[in-house]
């Protein structure tokens, strides 16, 4: 899920800070999932959820600067209100929420916000690592509001003595931590596979611990 590149990190794709802000959805917004890569007239909408109020929230996210966020999420919200699927938990009586999620927002994004007849909420994000633990930090321009979420704990990998090439330090995917790169030595691999409840890890399975070994 991320990499580090020098001092910092960062998600090695958007399907990946997808992957993390679905599974956060709760924590960081208060929203309840309804579907991810939502494929409707020909447009795949990356998150649709709700709000305690009902309302339709769409989230379109960039893993870098895109000027064209806020013509994705017009035509999103057209063809959205136009079909109304999921009537049973969306009250389309209440405007629908438009939120952009992006590292940064380019110059024409502002200026289609700015004389747009919709309200597009933007929001920033970064990576930051305070002392053993890597957040997920979001900041809503609107309000300057800042919403953070634990992506991983740095401690891990120091406990394991995992090789870390500068390009990609590790993967997470589906809260499991998957090794990019073989293990230093046979000492780390002993205490990966012997110890790992002891540290925290999940229990490798058996056909997990023979391809490491081989």
């Amino acid at each position: 899920m991320l990499a580090k590149v020098g001092k910092d990190w960062q998600f090695t794709s958007e399907n990946n800070l997808e992957d993390f802000v679905w599974s956060q959805l709760n924590q960081l917004f208060e929203l309840s999932p309804l579907k991810r890569q939502y494929s409707i007239f020909d447009n795949i909408c990356d998150i649709l959820a709700t709000d305690k109020d009902g309302r339709l929230v769409i989230i379109e996210l960039k893993n870098a600067v895109d000027r064209h966020i806020v013509q994705q999420l017009t035509r999103y919200h057209h063809s959205l209100l136009e079909e109304k699927p999921f009537q049973a938990q969306i009250n389309y009586q209440l405007p629908a929420r438009l939120i952009a999620i992006a590292p940064s927002f380019h110059r024409h994004s502002w200026i289609d916000q700015q004389y747009h007849q919709l309200t597009f909420e933007f929001m920033s994000f970064t990576i930051k690592q305070q002392h053993n633990r890597v957040y997920l930090h979001i900041t809503d321009l609107n309000t300057q509001r800042l919403l953070q979420a634990k992506i991983l704990d740095t401690s891990l990998i120091e406990k394991v003595k995992i090789s870390q090439p500068t390009h990609t330090a590790l993967v997470m995917e589906d809260g499991e931590i998957k090794f990019t790169k073989v293990l230093d030595d046979m000492l780390s691999y002993y205490v990966l596979v012997r110890n790992a409840h002891k540290l925290g890890l999940p229990e490798l399975e058996v056909s997990e611990i023979e391809r490491l070994n081989n």
